[in-house]
């Protein structure tokens, strides 16, 4: 969590420059003797984000301004995030209250709700206990906004009540002045950022299916400049995992996965292509390649003559099957998911199931 001083801002002003219209900070000095703000937390998300350190005094001539511009402070968000202003304050009978220029006019509209974005208070009544909770909407643009946190003593409408909206936001009011009072300003800048966009999810060709004969493997993005990472056993692919740079050939049985990556952008999905090569018979194989014989649960050796010896071992060489082919095609039932080798009279071949 960042923690933001008053003094330590100078420098970060002359950085950041934001919102350059004359907004009003002519607000004297904290007239009062019993009421100064600490500090305000801004949680994002539940998660302590940053504090603004105000360390406001009282008639010492110090550090008993009012207003504390704060604009070299940046609160980045992405629209949905949720924020939690938690004012540290001390004294009685004063309200928290935020302000947003949503159109950077260099006012903050106190015409209902649009640009007070939270408040909490009641007629003789203080709730700076209360946090101030604001949810970023949808529809905001992205970019730089100033952002007014206040401690104030709001304005009452002639007939009948309490409006909810401080007199001092953009003059020095004259009903409840807020350096009399004890009050507090304190800008900084809200940012809303675009959010990263995802890369766009790899196309794997040619599609999930059944095959005879070996295919090559291509694999596309529709996002220029993003790098491709793809896996054959079924695990998720990641940066880690082995990088496309051309089309491949499979004869196979497998998973291919794969996603796409670039820099500055959130990683695409997986995307998801099964082969499953059937291969015609035991007469024509390499026993250096690996095929699938499998129907549903069962190991269907094909091509084969009456008689002939079929055995199944494990990678290890342990012994599974041991029987003896009953016509051109012998069935095995009863092995689980794994690879084995088949040994048919001469031939030998690795099966995965």
């Amino acid at each position: 969590m960042k923690k933001i001083t008053f003094l330590s801002l100078f420098v970060s002003m002359f950085i950041v420059s934001v919102n350059a219209q004359n907004y009003f900070t002519g607000y004297g000095s904290n007239e009062h003797g019993g009421r100064y703000l600490t500090s305000i937390t801004c949680e994002k998300n539940g998660v302590e984000y940053l504090t603004f350190e105000v360390n406001q005094t009282i008639n010492d001539g110090d550090n008993d301004a009012v207003y504390f511009d704060m604009t070299g402070t940046i609160i980045e968000v992405e629209a949905g995030d949720e924020l939690t202003f938690k004012y540290d304050w001390k004294g009685e009978w004063m309200h928290n209250i935020i302000y947003v220029d949503w159109n950077n006019d260099g006012t903050f509209s106190t015409d209902g709700d649009e640009e007070r974005i939270g408040f909490n208070g009641e007629v003789n009544n203080s709730q700076m206990t209360l946090p101030i909770v604001y949810t970023i909407p949808a529809d905001k643009a992205p970019g730089d906004y100033r952002i007014r946190m206040m401690v104030d003593w709001v304005a009452y409408d002639d007939n009948p009540g309490f409006s909810g909206q401080s007199t001092n936001v953009n003059e020095l009011g004259t009903k409840e002045p807020i350096g009399r009072n004890g009050g507090s300003v304190v800008d900084a800048v809200l940012r809303i950022s675009a959010g990263t966009e995802p890369v766009a999810t790899p196309v794997i060709t040619p599609a999930s299916g059944e095959y005879t004969t070996a295919q090559e493997i291509t694999i596309t993005t529709a996002t220029e400049g993003a790098s491709i990472y793809y896996t054959l056993d079924g695990s998720t692919p990641s940066a880690a995992s082995t990088a496309y740079t051309a089309p491949f050939t499979l004869s196979q049985s497998c998973f291919v996965k794969a996603i796409a990556v670039k820099e500055g952008m959130q990683d695409s999905e997986v995307a998801v292509a099964i082969y499953t090569f059937t291969l015609a018979s035991v007469n024509d194989v390499d026993a250096n390649k690996t095929y699938t014989f499998f129907d549903g649960n069962t190991l269907n050796v094909v091509g084969v003559e009456a008689g002939t010896s079929i055995a199944v071992y494990s990678v290890a060489g342990k012994l599974l099957v041991d029987e003896v082919a009953s016509g051109s095609t012998h069935t095995i039932n009863g092995l689980a998911n794994g690879v084995y080798l088949v040994k048919a009279g001469a031939k030998t071949l690795k099966v995965v199931k």
